[in-house]
């Protein structure tokens, strides 16, 4: 994790990794972290977080962080890795697969369009959601899609089918 965010130029905080991770392994309702192997050794890693869409009309997924070591990129192994990772998608009935990538990262653009995805020329937008009493500040979570996945999944916090509080108006 800690390469992905020095080549995307995101601040890395050990312990606030560790403990997102372990959550998510924790949970795997919320998704899935993959080791990508080449040869019997570890070449780099896939996070797919999971999630519902009214666009796509039913589950859908995130791959929230692709990764590999410079050292095993140029073997095909990104390809392999969103295969795979559409693979697994396709078989859990999901019915779309997103990605975000930095926009100076055009090798891995060209990659991801000859895999199938498309640019729906939209802004990706994040807003962090904090604790109460927790320390604020920009994080490598409020600049990425973390929160996206975590967002769109909290509301099944509540009940199904709950209303959003209405703020007080005029007369109210």
């Amino acid at each position: 994790m800690r390469a992905l965010y020095a080549h995307d130029g995101l601040t890395f905080r050990p312990r606030a990794a560790r403990a997102a991770l372990s959550g998510l392994m924790r949970t795997p309702h919320f998704g899935r972290v993959y080791v990508v192997e080449c040869g019997g050794r570890p070449a780099g890693y896939a996070v797919l977080t999971l999630s519902w869409s009214l666009e796509y009309r039913g589950a859908d997924a995130f791959i929230d962080e692709l990764y590999l070591d410079p050292s095993f990129r140029g073997r095909g192994l990104g390809r392999l890795a969103i295969e795979f990772l559409v693979a697994r998608c396709r078989a859990s009935g999901l019915r779309a697969l997103h990605l975000e990538v930095e926009r100076p990262n055009t090798r891995a653009q060209a990659i991801y369009r000859k895999a199938g995805f498309v640019d729906h020329d939209r802004y990706m937008m994040t807003r962090a959601i904090t604790a109460p009493g927790s320390a604020a500040g920009r994080t490598a979570a409020s600049r990425r899609t973390t929160s996206r996945a975590a967002a769109r999944s909290a509301g099944g916090r509540g009940a199904a089918g709950s209303s959003i509080p209405r703020g007080r108006g005029p007369g109210r």
